[in-house]
């Protein structure tokens, strides 16, 4: 009964949140009157515990069930932060003008602050994103130079073997060339070879 809901907030303030998460579910189940706020608070730890897409579907659903006009201000701030918190920043940023269309007076302020620096996160991780991806190019770039000065490499070792090769052939056809030129000395003289 209402014991769930007050033993789920008394885990939450020990930063006890399977626990608090374990009592809210059970006092849910039993559909008792407060039940939109059972939703809302439930999403902290939801929160804590890194389910930050349970958490912002229990604030909805808290919402969606409906709650005054007085107490609306509490499910949209909620729902724009855990948004803003699982990375959702299109969603946060809907949810931080929801907020202004509201008209509360003080909440003009936070939610357009939220908002600007929330675009800037947006930009920021567009450009992060852009920049990834230009690294990817590099990489790929270098990889892909790597590999032609690879073969580079290999024609010119090849090409160096059959320079050596060819000088060795003509350092040889030299010597046979040489030999040839003092061979007719040596018969002129009779020193060698054939009569």
């Amino acid at each position: 009964l209402a014991a769930h809901y007050l033993l789920a907030r008394a885990y939450a303030a020990r930063q006890m949140w399977a626990e608090s998460l374990e009592q809210y579910d059970l006092y849910i189940e039993l559909g008792r009157p407060a039940l939109p706020y059972a939703y809302l608070d439930r999403s902290i730890p939801l929160l804590e515990l890194d389910r930050l897409e349970e958490a912002v579907a229990s604030v909805e659903q808290g919402l969606v069930l409906g709650v005054p006009a007085s107490q609306r201000r509490a499910f949209l701030l909620r729902l724009a932060e855990t948004n803003e918190r699982a990375g959702m920043f299109g969603e946060a940023i809907s949810w931080y003008r929801s907020l202004i269309e509201e008209g509360l007076s003080g909440d003009a302020a936070l939610a357009l602050s939220r908002i600007i620096a929330l675009k800037r996160l947006q930009d920021e991780a567009a450009r992060m994103e852009q920049l990834a991806q230009e690294k990817t190019t590099v990489e790929h770039n270098l990889a892909q130079a790597g590999e032609a000065l690879a073969e580079a490499a290999e024609t010119l070792a090849a090409l160096q073997e059959k320079q050596d090769r060819l000088m060795q052939a003509m350092a040889e056809r030299d010597n046979l060339l040489a030999k040839q030129k003092t061979l007719p000395l040596f018969r002129w003289f009779g020193l060698g070879g054939r009569n």
